[in-house]
């Protein structure tokens, strides 16, 4: 694989897991989704694909993911604490 075919697949594989979390975070504010549930799984999957060499890079990306999300949720709680009653800040 070239540099530049790297880093085209580099670029799709962040622009897919952009998506995926955008999705994700959507379907949390619409309480869709248990977004404290929904990491935990994804840690315990990827806790178990780490113990396997062959994943352990796709295990760390999980756990990243799930990192951001809980990142984005904290972000959001706060953002949210800090509005006044009208919806501003």
């Amino acid at each position: 694989m070239t540099e530049t075919q790297f880093q085209d697949l580099s670029g799709r594989v962040d622009g897919v897991a952009r998506v995926l979390m955008a999705l994700i975070a959507d379907l949390e504010i619409r309480e869709n989704l248990n977004g404290d549930r929904f990491c935990r799984s994804l840690r315990n999957s990827a806790n178990a694909r780490g113990r396997y060499q062959p994943h352990e890079t796709s295990a760390q990306v999980m756990l990243q993911i799930a990192d951001e999300l809980e990142g984005a949720r904290r972000s959001r709680s706060a953002a949210h604490q800090h509005e006044t009653p009208s919806g501003r800040k």
